[in-house]
């Protein structure tokens, strides 16, 4: 039985599913908060963070809901810093702030009017359970990643031990948590059940230093930040994580001597096909 079996069904409801603020037993509730001795805490507002950012972005928008999501409504493409301004930081104070619950609150409130159809007429809303605990499973996925590939290799407990923090910082955003994994191990296997899902979305296949405005940046830099950018990633790239061999280049190109174009069709840029599987060990 997969652990993800409910999520077409679930995503297509397109309603939002919001946990209730003020139950009749408020001053009972002992509200959740990520401290200090967390691994998410020490590890998530780390400055090589920055180096995951595109894998984020290309992840979380594979799946078509959310990348046709950031096409309807996000001024990403025309307003990049004034779009990373606003929503940035409130998603930081969701663990470094003494209001993790309030913050957690405002980055839904700026989902709530966030919905729309797909290609196939299907209908979308941003607060539904499913499509929400997959933009929260990116970030997640970020932590593992950029501790074990950058900072330091992660032991077994240590993972599930961010993966249970993890489970906390969802609880801050008061949506229904119907879609989330219960363990670690039903994490790993509910990730690869979603890179099975990726298909092709604008966001996806567009690298950010050339595809938005207000990168400031000279233009050479933009032009070489594209070129690195637009190097050939597959659902395989993110299969070479935490869970499989952290050291190896997730990305790859094939480039012709003298004109540095790629030679890849465009089915090969980042649209989520499958390619050469890295070699799988989640323990």
């Amino acid at each position: 039985m997969s652990v993800n079996q409910g999520f077409d069904a679930g995503i297509r409801e397109a309603e939002p599913m919001i946990v209730d603020d003020t139950p009749d037993t408020a001053g009972e509730i002992v509200r959740p908060r990520l401290g200090a001795d967390s691994l998410v805490w020490k590890f998530y507002g780390d400055s090589r963070g920055i180096l995951g950012f595109q894998r984020l972005a290309g992840t979380e928008n594979c799946i078509e809901q959310l990348g046709q999501a950031v096409l309807d409504h996000s001024v990403i493409f025309s307003d990049f810093l004034g779009r990373a301004k606003r929503t940035g930081p409130p998603v930081m104070k969701t663990v470094y702030s003494t209001e993790p619950e309030k913050w957690g609150r405002t980055v839904r409130e700026f989902h709530r009017d966030i919905k729309g159809t797909i290609s196939d007429g299907s209908r979308y809303h941003a607060l539904n359970p499913e499509l929400f605990y997959w933009a929260h499973a990116t970030f997640v996925d970020q932590v593992l990643y950029i501790t074990d590939t950058f900072i330091r290799r992660l032991s077994y407990a240590e993972k599930v031990q961010i993966f249970e923090e993890s489970k906390v910082w969802y609880q801050l955003y008061g949506v229904s948590d119907r879609g989330q994994p219960q363990t670690y191990e039903e994490f790993l296997a509910y990730w690869e059940d979603m890179l099975d899902r990726f298909v092709p979305t604008r966001r996806s296949s567009m690298p950010p230093a050339t595809s938005v405005r207000g990168c400031l940046a000279p233009r050479r830099s933009r032009a070489r930040c594209g070129r690195f950018c637009r190097l050939r990633s597959t659902r395989s790239s993110a299969r070479s994580s935490w869970g499989h061999s952290p050291n190896r280049c997730v990305t790859s190109a094939t480039w012709s001597g003298t004109t540095r174009r790629r030679r890849t069709s465009s089915a090969s840029r980042l649209s989520c096909a499958p390619s050469t599987r890295w070699s799988t060990d989640y323990r």
